[in-house]
């Protein structure tokens, strides 16, 4: 949603999956968000579940338990659990003093961990357990489970940590080149389809004509935007229309505020989208918040279109 939302193309991005021999020690599983450039699929943002790995490595070296206790909001509760005991006599003999490392260990393993932990003994093979820098093997020999029923008035809880690391600089070239196109009527014309929500300029100013009635609006239509933090850019050149609303399509600012002859009738201006350049007609002392729900993704062009008069495109190219 969020590489969509800054203009990235549907068509051209995907998730894939890391293959295990390809994934961080630290793992349990990644993702990377993959956008197609012109040098091919590059990868832009990668999401590594990291589980608990972390506070479950300090605490391993440090022997401290670095779980949350939550206490169940509605009181105590009878929960089903996993209760494990260990032959310390034989992994003491095999295992001499770092047999306190992996005691460390298990007696710090949750219910969950305990049950994993005896589905993988009940397949029969011996189950290899690594801390730090030491392994242990564990065997149904070594270690016996046993299912009971307790009360309990909460849980340990070790927070598990989901890891996005996002690429700026590709993720900013990646909308650059997706966005960056010639108009279908002139190629020579051409044009940066920013969305309005990253747009660095929202809106362009342009009176019609070098006329003192026209311009004349200018400094009220930009008072109002300022207020409103809308950024503006304007352009009084003696260009004409159509050249100035290139100018801004080049730039990739998404709207444009054109005043002609019937604002000084009715007070009213046309707003134009770039990537369609279709007009509708609007109150000045309206555009602003108009404009504020499409930079913000709060209304559709579609809807303004439904909503307020069209207006015929300028032809004064």
């Amino acid at each position: 949603m969020f590489l969509i939302a800054c203009g990235i193309k549907p068509d051209r991005l995907r998730f894939r999956q890391h293959l295990k021999d390809e994934m961080a020690h630290y793992a349990k599983d990644c993702w990377d968000a993959e956008i197609n450039v012109s040098y091919g699929w590059v990868e832009c943002v990668g999401i590594a579940d990291r589980s608990a790995f972390d506070l479950t490595a300090h605490s391993n070296a440090t022997k401290q338990g670095l779980s949350a206790f939550i206490e169940f909001p509605e009181g105590p509760r009878n929960v089903d659990l996993f209760e494990m005991t260990a032959n310390k006599k034989i992994l003491g003999q095999k295992y001499q003093k770092k047999t306190d490392v992996l005691l460390s260990y298990l007696n710090r393993l949750d219910s969950k961990g305990m049950q994993d932990l005896s589905e993988q003994l009940e397949k029969g093979a011996p189950v290899t357990i690594k801390v730090g820098s030491d392994e242990f093997e564990v065997s149904k020999e070594t270690l016996s489970f046993k299912k009971v029923t307790k009360k309990l008035t909460g849980e340990h809880i070790c927070p598990a940590v989901i890891e996005p690391s996002f690429g700026i600089g590709r993720i900013l070239y990646s909308i650059l080149e997706h966005s960056f196109n010639a108009r279908e009527s002139d190629g020579q014309r051409s044009i940066l389809s920013f969305t309005p929500i990253i747009a660095p300029v929202k809106v362009s100013v342009l009176p019609l004509m070098q006329q003192d009635a026209l311009t004349a609006f200018v400094p009220r239509i930009v008072s109002i935007l300022s207020d409103s933090n809308i950024s503006i850019k304007v352009d009084e050149s003696g260009a004409t229309v159509g050249k100035r609303y290139a100018r801004t399509d080049e730039i990739g600012i998404p709207f444009g505020i054109t005043i002609d002859h019937t604002t000084i009738e009715d007070d009213t201006v046309t707003l134009r989208e770039r990537d369609s350049m279709q007009q509708v007609r609007v109150k000045i002392d309206e555009v602003a918040s108009l404009l504020q729900k499409l930079v913000n993704s709060k209304m559709t062009w579609a809807q303004v279109r439904s909503t307020y008069p069209h207006q015929a495109d300028q032809k004064s190219e």
